[in-house]
């Protein structure tokens, strides 16, 4: 058994010297491997080509596949060689991991439940649904784009306070007053750990007690001079 794993490593390193090679000299983030440190690099064998990479981007790929979701909803996918739109090998997801654990980078707790996971999708979000949740939600300055934002923005308000926000004022402003309590709304409502959500409801109620109160004016377009004049009038960003 020992002579036979030896012809299978001899036979992997005969291929490596071998294959064509994927003629590139810059990474996916255009910068050039001469300016990359030795151990940040690694040879994948895919498809009888041997490609190189930079591990750093190898791991971003795999958090944003095992990060892929709609509207939060968790939806991991196999994680593609960037060059060939093809899945990569098991035994390259295993390289890139422990080329991961030789350098200094810190591996993501995705990757490393992947990991655990050996490298199955479905084992993966079976087990670790609630891990790829909570990322999302602790990341969802960059996992949401501006319109998904202001989307949860508007049902946070429209669910959680009284106040009746004109169709004329500014998201900008909506943004920017309601952005710091997103998360809390999040992981009130997405997040599979209950102890998470009743704590984040009860701090996030608490913030938003004065948007709760009668009289609160708050989003209300108001006219300058008279109610048949509407060339003047101002919107009410504060309470």
């Amino acid at each position: 058994q020992k002579m036979y794993h030896g012809f299978n490593k001899l036979a992997l390193i005969w291929k490596y010297k071998h294959c064509k090679k994927f003629d590139i000299n810059e990474d996916l983030e255009l910068t050039e491997f001469s300016n990359i440190k030795e151990v940040h690099k690694i040879f994948l064998l895919e498809d009888n080509v041997v490609y190189t990479f930079n591990v750093k981007n190898l791991i971003k790929i795999i958090i944003n596949g095992l990060t892929n979701n709609e509207d939060l909803c968790c939806m991991p996918i196999k994680i593609k060689n960037p060059y060939t739109n093809n899945f990569f090998k098991r035994s390259s997801l295993y390289k890139i991991y422990f080329k991961s654990q030789k350098t200094n980078l810190v591996i993501p707790e995705l990757f490393y439940l992947f990991f655990k996971s050996e490298f199955e999708i479905k084992v993966f979000l079976l087990y670790y649904e609630s891990n790829i949740k909570n990322y999302l939600i602790k990341n969802f300055n960059t996992v949401l784009s501006d319109e998904e934002k202001l989307e949860y923005i508007k049902d946070l308000v429209e669910s959680q306070t009284t106040i009746v926000i004109h169709k004329d004022f500014p998201n900008d402003v909506l943004i920017n007053t309601f952005y710091p309590l997103l998360s809390l709304y999040l992981y009130s409502n997405y997040s599979l750990n209950p102890n998470k959500r009743i704590a984040s409801r009860k701090l996030m109620n608490c913030c938003l007690k004065k948007y709760k109160t009668e009289g609160c004016l708050y989003g209300r377009k108001i006219y300058s001079d008279n109610q048949f004049d509407k060339s003047k009038y101002y919107f009410i960003t504060h309470i």
